[in-house]
């Protein structure tokens, strides 16, 4: 059985790009298309801003209930070393 191609969007993209493989799994990359994303499967369907690109609705499809997601982007700067650090409880 043949997987379908896993669809890639990119910001940067000045065209379409040729369908890659990559270790068997076939992708194609595309620019992003004017408007909002919606990427759905069989439990969620997620929805992102048509300005921002950012994700801002998440609808689960069992319940019919609706989350507003609000995604804040903050620059910092941290020490390399506490990016994989893990806390325990």
């Amino acid at each position: 059985m043949k997987n379908e191609p896993t669809q890639v969007f990119c910001m940067r993209c000045s065209s379409n790009k040729p369908n890659k493989n990559l270790g068997g799994f076939e992708m194609i990359v595309e620019t992003i298309p004017d408007g909002s994303i919606v990427i759905e499967n069989a439990a969620l369907s997620l929805v992102f801003d048509e300005d921002s690109k950012l994700l801002s609705t998440v609808t689960h499809k069992a319940t019919g209930r609706v989350e507003n997601v609000q995604v804040i982007i903050k620059a910092t700067q941290i020490k390399p070393e506490r990016v994989f650090s893990m806390a325990r409880s």
